[in-house]
Formats: C-alpha cells, structure tokens, sequence
C-alpha cells in the first residue's frame, strides 16, 4: 500500500479527532419551529476594492431579481470606487481588508443587517435571474438554518460548493447533512439572521490561514456552527456563479490554471 495514502489517511484521522475535542461538536441539530416565509434578505458582500468591473456586476445581478422580497446590499470593505452608487450601503474597512480579515469584514456587514436572511458573498460572485424564486421555493418546503447551492465556473465546472474538511475536496450534493466533516465556503453562504446573532466569524483569522498551518475562517466558522447545534443544508437545484477564469475543477478539488 502507498505509504503517502498512509499518511495523508492518518493525518485525517488525527486532524478529525483534534476537531471533536477542540469545537465539542454537537449532534442535536436545530431544525425545528424556521418560518417557511420571510420579508427580506440581506446582501453582505465582502471586498478589497480591486475588482471593481466584477462587483459591479454582482450588484446588477442582485438589483435584476424578479421577487417582491425587499432587499438590502451591503459593502464592506475597500470601498472607496463605489461611492457614486446609489441604494448600497457602503461600510469603510479598509484596514481589514488590507489584512485580509474576512470573518471581521463578514462580521461588520452583517451586523449592521435587518432582513431574516443574510447572504455572505465575495465580490465576483454572480446571482442568476430566478435565484431568490428557486429560494423561496425551497424554504416553502425545507427546513434550514444554514444553506449552500450549487457554485459554478465560468466553465460549468464546480467551486467549493459542497465539500469536506478532511480530506478537502468537493462531494456528491447528496452528502450526508449530519456530516460534521462537511464545511460551507465563505465565499458563497446563506444563513438564518437569529443563526449569525448566536454565532459570529472569527475576527483573527487571516486569509489563507491553512498556509499557517491553521484552519480558514469558513472551516472554522462551520464547525462552529456545528457546536452550536446547526447543520449545513444544501439545494441542488439554485445556483450562484463564481467569476473567476483562472480557477478550474480538477479530481474533486479546485485548483489555479497554473497548477494543471
């Protein structure tokens, strides 16, 4: 046998039960009593200003929702190239991301929030015209706290959509939801207000904190979410596009052009 299979497989084994121990994961699961319908959502999009052409478009794909739901957008960080639009709501924190903070930057979006829904995005993320109907449609009929859909490439190709910890790539959309090894990217997610007011992000974890040797604020915050009771729903029938052409889907993982 592979002595590197041995390895990476008892590392897993190692990093899982360290998991357990540190985040007292628990499995009684908060499902019961979520409303099946509600007033608005809340956009909190998170950017260090350098892709302006890209976050100007998710706001026009956002503001292009058919859907009598009222909504709200909020910018939060390096915003000083969007000053001129109108109906945003515009949070200054460039020093955060400059740091590359994002669980602060989410943080600071969300809690100047009002909507029963808050949705955490990047800046080059793209919404489809019927995103909040094929929502509305599945809160009618599903119980969720937290939820995923579909991310894709601009190729078709999948994102970190729906993937596990250890080890880290992508899975079947059908996944065990009561799978604590499941994780929710940071850069895509939906979660109930009353779930963000019991659990915030992480306001120290830096931007690629694995290169540390440590866990991503999304991993983090997930498993925190699990030791709060929650569980990660997914809908494998709505979709949101991740614009980023130097990223492909590669042996169920997401890797640079570059390293293909």
């Amino acid at each position: 046998m592979n002595l590197l299979f041995i390895f990476n497989n008892l590392k897993n084994m190692i990093y899982r039960t360290i998991i357990i121990f540190e985040y007292g994961l628990n499995r009684k699961f908060k499902i019961e009593g979520l409303k099946k319908d509600f007033n608005g959502i809340s956009f909190c999009i998170i950017t260090n200003g350098k892709r302006k052409e890209k976050t100007l478009k998710l706001i026009k794909s956002i503001k292009r929702q058919k859907t009598n739901k009222k909504i709200e957008i909020i910018l939060c960080g390096e915003t000083s190239n969007f000053l001129h639009m109108k109906n945003i709501i515009l949070i200054n924190a460039k020093y955060l991301a400059d740091k590359g903070y994002l669980g602060a930057l989410r943080n600071k979006a969300a809690i100047n929030s009002k909507y029963e829904f808050i949705i955490f995005c990047d800046d080059d993320i793209i919404f489809p015209l019927d995103f909040i109907k094929n929502l509305i449609l599945f809160t009618k009929f599903n119980s969720w706290n937290i939820l995923g859909t579909r991310i894709l490439l601009p190729d078709g190709s999948r994102y970190w959509d729906r993937n596990t910890i250890f080890p880290h790539k992508l899975v079947e959309y059908s996944a065990n939801i009561d799978e604590f090894n499941l994780y929710q990217t940071g850069g895509f997610l939906i979660l109930r207000k009353g779930v963000f007011d019991k659990v915030k992000w992480n306001n120290k974890i830096p931007i690629y904190n694995k290169d540390n040797n440590s866990l991503n604020e999304d991993i983090d915050y997930s498993l925190k979410l699990y030791k709060n009771g929650y569980r990660l729903s997914f809908d494998k029938n709505n979709l949101v596009w991740h614009w980023d052409d130097n990223v492909v889907e590669f042996n169920e993982v997401c890797v640079t052009k570059e390293f293909l």
